[in-house]
């Protein structure tokens, strides 16, 4: 039975609860020893955030004589969905609980105890009016070197205390560092917050089975990158905290993510690209690049710990400040507590962002494992270097007798919509694709000839799909829009627009009316492809949702997720009919067969699996991949399943046995798409580097190719 910590059982509050206010109870002593009892109460103002474990809501001080400003958030984790005090909800209150004594008040959000109920657990924390790092810096880009160099001496201060008390924070970023004060009315003063996944030393030292944290502060070795181990143990995690917290400062000084995408990373830790230090502003050369890319070293053992980051010279005229801060800074919580937010990862139960700022709305640029391009990013070549000497990390090893090329090929856990996307139009006559540039080209598959580029796009495009018709083409973007064309014409016939986040994956129902869209905030949104309306917003899964796609009869939605599992939902009505599990990495795409019955879904675990689609039980899995699956597509009479992936063939499958029938090859590179013609005598296949291929869809043999080139 799980142990709950005594910090834990010391900070639980006496409550009770009215119709319109919670109630906390605190028993006092005064100084000639007579008791008393003193009554807190609270009452909601407004919902603040919610994500996939709960919610945050922000409440206000009611108490006779309480002053006006009396705020705290309050973060509402449902138990249904944590069974109980789960070990990463003990260990997040443990954490809370311990930096929020008054002796770390200057590094860490500070809780006033937690609450709970039958159905939920209640953490009470101060609120941050001037929200997190991450909202400032969306409008601001990037700081002067000065500011940056100070608020990365901060939140290195509060990693200090943690890794010295041995807790790694394992999601460290700009969205889970707040704000309690900012110039020009203070001094910068930020605090570190959200421990819902940290980890202590004194825990298992198992390895983990789930991919924690945010992608794009992650470290190459919990993205899965050859020959770097995950960490075991408690020094492992706290060498992931200083690759973050080097993204952090890279950010903050130039207002761009460091590596562009997850390939640019994957190159940088073979020793093939150096580290980018030719971005950062003349003003942080020399000891603020070796700060900044001493913490982003590939191999976890050659990064600083923060002990000998305190020491650094680019920290070293931040020392008196320490000192002298204090006696600028206004400590005082105006009588309250107060709370701030966290981001919607795997772990955690609304977003630090939706709720640090309740009186404007937040913008999200985290970056993830998709292309991280910005409007405004670096272009490869647009910079020269500037110091004399440049650091090049040395290249991974590798295992005896493979080459630097198949190393490149291995299955990183990275998404293939880092560098393009595509989608086939039903006939298999048109193809669409996306890749670096902000723009969507349309080709004719037979002859190879680009038909129209649309341009429009201010960032990447993460996905495109047509609608039944052909006529019109939806495309998905880290413009946080989806914008649907006239495919004929290229022009934009309408602009959805809405999120906050990254937009993943779209997907038409069969009438054309309907328009699915998936982002990285977790949810799908349903709209009318005519007006552009939202329809319903679909909420459930616990991360990025990957890709969509409806029944024929178009009554079902299915969406695919990296949280394992794939959801069901009534279209109409946008309630879950049921969640399929049993894959053990990300999911990466869905098809429904002819008939409605059987669903198709692809995973990172290198399988397939077949379900029924009614009750969710999972008919057969199709297994023998080395790499990760990455398209699947039914024939029109649902006998037969193609299968892409990054083996580099197609595999066409038995969709009632399970046998597979023929291996189609000749792909030099990734397969990231396949589509059967409406007859199902043609099927077409797209590899990454733009290779497309028919084949005959009964025999195998291959009808022609073709090579598709995008300029950039």
């Amino acid at each position: 039975m799980l142990r709950i910590p005594d910090l834990v059982l010391d900070s639980k509050l006496h409550t009770q609860f009215s119709d319109s206010a919670t109630i906390h109870s605190f028993l006092e002593t005064d100084r000639s020893g007579d008791r008393s009892c003193r009554k807190e109460y609270w009452r909601q103002e407004k919902l603040l955030g919610r994500g996939g474990f709960g919610e945050v809501r922000l409440e206000r001080c009611v108490t006779a004589g309480a002053k006006q400003d009396a705020l705290r958030a309050v973060k509402v984790i449902k138990k249904q969905l944590i069974t109980g005090i789960s070990p990463d909800l003990n260990r997040e209150l443990e954490a809370i609980a311990k930096f929020s004594q008054d002796r770390y008040q200057r590094w860490f959000v500070k809780s006033f105890g937690w609450y709970e109920v039958s159905s939920s657990i209640f953490i009470t924390m101060e609120y941050c009016r001037h929200g997190d790092l991450h909202h400032y810096l969306s409008n601001r880009r990037s700081l002067p070197a000065a500011e940056a160099q100070q608020l990365t001496y901060q939140i290195l201060e509060g990693l200090h205390h943690m890794h010295e008390n041995d807790f790694a924070h394992r999601d460290l970023k700009p969205g889970n560092i707040l704000i309690k004060l900012m110039p020009p009315e203070k001094n910068w003063w930020v605090v570190l917050a959200d421990f819902g996944i940290s980890k202590r030393g004194d825990e298992s030292n198992e390895p983990t089975t789930a991919i924690k944290g945010t992608n794009g502060f992650m470290a190459p070795e919990l993205l899965g990158v050859p020959n770097l181990t995950r960490p075991k143990h408690i020094s492992g995690f706290k060498a992931a905290d200083m690759w973050a917290l080097g993204e952090i400062a890279f950010r903050m000084l130039t207002g761009e993510v460091t590596f562009q995408s997850q390939w640019e990373l994957m190159e940088y830790c073979q020793g093939k690209r150096t580290f980018p230090s030719d971005r950062l502003p003349s003003s942080a050369r020399l000891d603020g690049e070796e700060f900044v890319s001493s913490l982003m070293e590939t191999f976890p053992s050659n990064r600083m710990t923060t002990a000998q980051c305190l020491k650094h010279h680019w920290m070293e005229s931040q020392h008196i400040n320490l000192i002298e801060e204090p006696t600028k800074l206004n400590l005082e919580q105006n009588g309250s507590p107060g709370f701030a937010q966290s981001d919607m990862d795997r772990n955690d139960s609304a977003r630090w962002s939706d709720i640090s700022a309740p009186e404007s709305e937040p913008v999200q640029t985290t970056a993830q494992r998709r292309q991280a391009n910005l409007s405004d990013s670096y272009q490869m070549g647009s910079r020269q270097t500037q110091l004399k000497q440049v650091r090049i990390n040395p290249p991974i090893p590798q295992n005896p007798g493979t080459s630097n090329e198949s190393l490149l090929k291995q299955d990183m856990a990275l998404d293939v919509s880092q560098n393009i996307v595509v989608a086939l139009s039903l006939d298999g006559k048109t193809l669409a694709a996306a890749r670096r540039d902000y723009n969507v080209w349309l080709w004719d598959n037979w002859s190879g000839k680009v038909l129209r580029t649309l341009k429009g796009h201010i960032n990447c495009v993460n996905a495109v799909a047509f609608s039944p018709d052909g006529k019109t083409l939806a495309s998905a973007s880290n413009d946080y829009t989806v914008k649907l064309w006239d495919s004929q014409s290229g022009v934009v016939l309408r602009t959805l627009e809405g999120y906050k986040y990254w937009v993943t994956a779209v997907a038409f129902s069969p009438d054309g009316k309907t328009l699915a869209s998936a982002s990285d905030d977790n949810t799908v949104k349903l709209w009318d492809s005519q007006s552009g309306v939202v329809l319903r917003t679909l909420e459930g899964h616990e991360d990025w949702v990957t890709a969509v796609a409806f029944s024929p009869d178009g009554k079902t939605l299915a969406s695919a997720s990296d949280d394992y599992t794939v959801k069901l939902w009534d279209s109409q009505s946008g309630v879950v009919l049921r969640t399929l599990e049993g894959h053990k990495n990300w999911v990466t795409a869905v098809a429904f067969s002819p008939d409605g019955k059987t669903l198709a879904s692809a995973s990172s675990d290198y399988t397939v699996k077949l379900w029924d689609s009614q009750s969710g039980v999972v008919l057969r899995t199709l297994e023998g991949r080395k790499y990760r699956v990455a398209a699947v597509a039914f024939t029109p009479d649902g006998k037969t399943l193609a299968s892409a992936s990054r083996d580099h063939d197609i595999r066409l499958w038995d969709s009632q046995s399970g046998a597979v029938l023929r291996t189609l090859e000749g792909h030099k590179n990734w397969v990231i798409a396949v589509a059967f013609s409406p007859d199902g005598k043609t099927l077409v296949s797209v590899s990454w580097d733009l290779n497309v291929m028919l084949w005959d869809g009964r025999s195998g043999a291959r009808i022609r190719q073709n090579m598709l080139e995008l300029v950039f």
